[in-house]
């Protein structure tokens, strides 16, 4: 079942398009189709997760990330490895120091 999708373009832009005797529709329709199977593909689980505590309630939770994490308890918005000052997290839900620490270094 197909749903009609309005999209503004330039003119100039669909005028050397039809000159060039594309069909528009179609290109969308492929580039929107290709666009959806990659980011099906693309979509891995991460390798590193993380048991953080929220620094205001000490609530627990995991993370995969190691800039910044709001807790689901209080809604307090931290870093999770900031640069100075302590660390928040507790320890590792899956993978490794070792990932950690290269991950550490890209942050």
């Amino acid at each position: 079942m197909k749903k009609k999708l309005t999209l503004f373009v330039d003119k100039s832009m669909i005028d050397k398009a039809k000159k060039m005797g594309m069909n528009l529709s179609a290109v969308m329709e492929n580039a929107l189709a290709e666009r959806l199977n990659v980011k099906a593909e693309v979509g891995v689980m991460p390798e590193l997760i993380l048991k953080v505590s929220c620094p205001k309630c000490q609530a627990v939770r995991n993370t995969s990330t190691l800039k910044r994490a709001t807790c689901f308890k209080c809604g307090f918005t931290y870093k999770v490895y900031p640069k100075n000052g302590p660390t928040r997290i507790i320890g590792i839900v899956k993978g490794s120091r070792a990932i950690l620490a290269k991950r550490a270094r890209l942050v």
